[in-house]
């Protein structure tokens, strides 16, 4: 076969690659204008109509079954004929596409493929004419035909679409954010949006047992409710005092004994479901003082039970033992020096201190959370030894 009819098999070749490459790119622009139209009009109708789980799923999977379509015709199929993995067109068709866009081919290419596949091995006229037409083709550049430039008009309808999106996105962020929820958890059950937002201003929501609790609510929005109302887990149905701000809304609960579960309810709408959680400051149960006595007094040693204000002789060795609750650690003050108990297991703490002479102390409980809540504060009167007299 002549060596310009391989040229000319090599230029179809390169036609074939380039027009796949096109139709790749077209099919890019198009599966982004319709993914983007039909995102743009899946949300607005669910934005304006507050669909059921049921519209909500048809939406949904409409969705997915575009962008299914839509990237399998207009993406994969281009590509694998791209990579020759699937049929592409056959050269007859190639030529006929190249004959329609240059009118000097006409059918001359097609003709020259028709030779082509003739028995050509020992017809030396069939070759020269082979050779002949081929020569007029070889200077013509296949792929020419193909415009990428012929997408440009795609281009301004896809750009239309971003913009509107954008200009959306930046006005009513609401018809993304709220709308593709609803959509992609299309079986779950959302309820109509208040005019009105919830707003709990308390930093934290933990309380300490036994401790009364102050919840303080803030409501924003279009329109703000006369009255709110607080719904425990336990089914009660709690009216919210207002404040001088009509906005301002406040209910306490009074020693609080264990956690809360509550939302707020006005107009028909309700909020978020919250907890109010029950923390415990350290306590004291009771406290042993143990007294050992100096040697010379000849005491036995003498026990006190929940005792802090203890009058002893100077030199007394007193050993407190501190029972305690949810406590991490005691300390004990003298004389702004702090002192610190020994933990013995089981919230026991113990300490020696050896008496000389009156000083107040007091006692601290701490926990993760707390310290303890009253000041322990008690005194020791330290008796001092007089000294010896003499009687005649």
């Amino acid at each position: 076969m002549p060596t310009t009819y391989h040229q000319i098999i090599e230029k179809l070749n390169a036609y074939k690659s380039k027009y796949y490459k096109n139709l790749l790119l077209k099919g890019t622009i198009f599966t982004l204008l319709a993914l983007l139209s039909a995102f743009l009009v899946i949300n607005a109708l669910e934005y304006i109509g507050n669909f059921s789980s049921v519209w909500r799923g048809v939406l949904f999977f409409s969705f997915l079954t575009a962008a299914s379509l839509s990237l399998y015709f207009w993406i994969t199929i281009p590509a694998l004929r791209l990579f020759n993995l699937n049929k592409p067109i056959s050269f007859d068709e190639a030529a006929n596409q190249i004959g329609s866009y240059f009118p000097e081919v006409e059918d001359r290419l097609l003709n020259l493929l028709q030779l082509g596949r003739l028995n050509v091995q020992e017809n030396a006229l069939l070759v020269a004419s082979i050779e002949q037409k081929a020569q007029k083709l070889s200077v013509i550049n296949f792929p020419d035909a193909v415009k990428y430039q012929s997408n440009n008009r795609y281009v301004k309808y896809l750009l239309a679409i971003v913009l509107i999106f954008l200009v959306l996105y930046n006005v009513l962020p609401e018809l993304f954010t709220e709308s593709t929820t609803r959509i992609v958890n299309y079986s779950q059950t959302f309820e109509p949006q208040a005019p009105f937002k919830f707003n709990v201003k308390n930093n934290e929501l933990h309380v300490f047992k036994n401790e009364d609790f102050t919840l303080n609510l803030e409501m924003t929005g279009k329109a703000i409710p006369m009255e709110v109302f607080l719904q425990t887990g336990n089914g009660r149905k709690l009216k919210m005092e207002s404040g001088t701000n009509k906005s301002m809304f406040a209910y306490t609960f009074k020693k609080v004994q264990k956690d809360v579960d509550f939302s707020f309810e006005s107009s028909g709408f309700n909020s978020n479901s919250y907890k109010i959680k029950v923390l415990e400051r350290p306590n004291l149960s009771n406290f042993t003082a143990y007294l050992s006595f100096p040697n010379y007094l000849n005491k036995a040693e003498e026990k006190v039970i929940n005792t802090g204000n203890l009058i002893v002789p100077a030199g007394t060795t007193i050993k407190w033992v501190f029972n305690t609750q949810t406590t991490d650690s005691v300390n004990l003050t003298f004389k702004e020096k702090t002192e610190y108990a020994t933990p013995k297991g089981g919230n026991t703490f113990e300490y020696a201190r050896r008496i000389m002479q009156s000083e107040a102390y007091k006692v601290q409980l701490k926990n993760e959370y707390s310290n303890n809540k009253d000041a322990i504060e008690y005194y020791i009167n330290a008796i001092p030894d007089e000294f010896p007299t003499i009687t005649l």
